[in-house]
């Protein structure tokens, strides 16, 4: 009988050492992929904001060129569109 349990505490022992640096490698897995995705999230707003700067510049350019476009549409007649050939 004394045997059989410290045989199986044996086995016991040596499987919860596995178990245990499994358990450490898969903790330390998890956590080096959290600190990646926060990265990850941290660079992406950053980014997101000087998208959004850019996004307003362009925003303006385009309304520059229509206010100009729109000038310019009304400025033809149909006088002008003769003189230059139309």
């Amino acid at each position: 009988m004394k045997k059989t349990v410290h045989k199986n505490i044996r086995q016991l022992l040596k499987r919860g050492k596995g178990i245990f640096w499994s358990l450490v490698c898969l903790s330390f897995l998890v956590s080096s992929y959290y600190v990646y995705l926060m990265n990850t999230a941290a660079l992406n707003g950053a980014r997101w904001n000087g998208a959004e700067t850019e996004t307003a510049l362009l925003g303006e350019k385009v309304s520059e060129l229509e206010s100009e476009y729109l000038s310019l549409k009304q400025s033809v007649t149909l006088s002008v569109a003769y003189e230059r050939g139309f």
